[in-house]
This record gives C-alpha cells, structure tokens and sequence, in this order.
C-alpha cells in the first residue's frame, strides 16, 4: 500500500526523501530519508495508514498507475495487523 501511495503521489517522493501531508491533522505530517524508515513511520503511527488509505480509495480513478510501476525489486511484506491497536480515538 505504501508503494502505492508513492506512485499515486499521496506520499510524495523527493529523491530518496518521503513527505507526506495529510488533510486531516497536521500531526500526522512527515518528511522521513529512505524507504525503511518511510515503512516504520507509517506502521508506528497510529491511525496514518487508515488515513493514507481513505486517500488512495479517493483516488481510485487513477490507481491503474500502480501498473506502470517496474516491480522487479519489489518485496512483499505480509505481516499480521491487528486492527484493535488502530482504532481511531473520538
């Protein structure tokens, strides 16, 4: 998903810089060097991938982008979520 972000620009990638702006809270703003630490930020903060999901979803018209994308050295990650520790506070 965070792949897919990047190549649909709700993270913006500036060399091997990642920023992110989110439109709901500016706390859940980030500007992070490389692509490990692009990953553990959006996992350590909560409800960031919810939002950042809700975007790509609003995006959905112009997903098939994600198709262009040279997969040759991509890594599939398949980790267990438990979705409790994310629930979004009131």
């Amino acid at each position: 998903m965070i792949d897919l972000a990047v190549v649909n620009q709700v993270i913006e990638k500036k060399g091997s810089w990642f920023e992110y702006t989110s439109s709901v809270s500016k706390d859940s703003n980030f500007r992070v060097q490389g692509n490990e630490k692009l990953r553990k930020h959006v996992l350590d903060t909560k409800g960031l991938i919810f939002e950042i999901q809700e975007q790509l979803i609003s995006k959905s018209s112009s997903l098939t982008k994600a198709s262009a994308v040279n997969t040759t050295d991509a890594k599939i990650v398949v980790e267990e979520f438990d979705e409790d520790d994310y629930e979004e506070e009131s």
